[in-house]
């Protein structure tokens, strides 16, 4: 008994993730010394504001690092679905929601064509995800061209209830985006680590000649991680 609680604790103890946080404590406190208005909750929570989109984006993303891949075409199929979110409801009429589940639909065949290169021709993932970001952001532009608006002046005017959930505050303080990040992190959590599909991942990307031997389909699960990532 005593045994098993010493190796929880050692695991405990020396588990890298801690560096991180602390590292990300002692940063703050270094500017909130050198600024102190940098430490207001409403200071603070608004710099979160500013890279929450690159956060949420990077919760599935992990999937693929854990698999081994990379992805470098992330950007580019969010600016391709943005921007087809904008021409659709703006130049073709087509309702908002119904828009991005397109766009969703849109990126995440994007993804399973790069994912099928990746899991069933052996192309390198930096490779194929590299040559991703060019094809999606020339898509992007060719899809901007199809706009009835012209292009300095950008797709605005967005329906009020599309566009309240950004602007939303608890207390007037924290951003609706960071409970957005909360929740997906914690789903994306439960995936990995409570799920077969999450124990899958793992076992692909720690050792896929063993996944194949477990009868695992290894080629479906690198593909589908760069799916979900979408």
């Amino acid at each position: 008994m005593k045994k098993k609680l010493k190796e929880k604790y050692t695991k405990l103890k020396f588990r890298w993730e801690y560096f991180l946080i602390l590292f990300l404590i002692a940063e703050v406190a270094v500017f909130g010394t050198l600024n102190p208005k940098f430490l207001k909750p409403r200071v603070l929570f608004g710099s979160v504001n500013d890279f929450i989109s690159i956060c949420i984006i990077s919760i599935f993303m992990c999937f693929v690092f854990i698999t081994g891949g990379i992805d470098l075409q992330a950007g580019s199929i969010v600016g391709l679905t943005s921007i087809i979110i904008g021409v659709l409801w703006k130049s073709f009429g087509v309702d908002i929601y119904l828009s991005c589940i397109i766009a969703v639909i849109i990126g995440g065949l994007c993804g399973a064509l790069s994912g099928f290169f990746i899991a069933y021709t052996g192309v390198q993932p930096m490779v194929v995800t590299l040559g991703g970001s060019f094809l999606y952001s020339g898509l992007a532009i060719a899809v901007s061209n199809m706009s009835n608006t012209a292009a300095y002046l950008g797709i605005s005017g967005f329906p009020e209830d599309f566009t309240s959930f950004t602007k939303k505050r608890l207390f007037g303080v924290v951003p609706q985006q960071f409970f957005l990040f909360i929740a997906l992190a914690i789903i994306a959590y439960l995936i990995l680590h409570h799920t077969k599909y999450g124990r899958k991942v793992f076992l692909c990307g720690i050792n896929q000649r063993a996944a194949e031997f477990s009868g695992i389909n290894k080629r479906l699960i690198i593909m589908s991680t760069y799916i979900f990532q979408v």
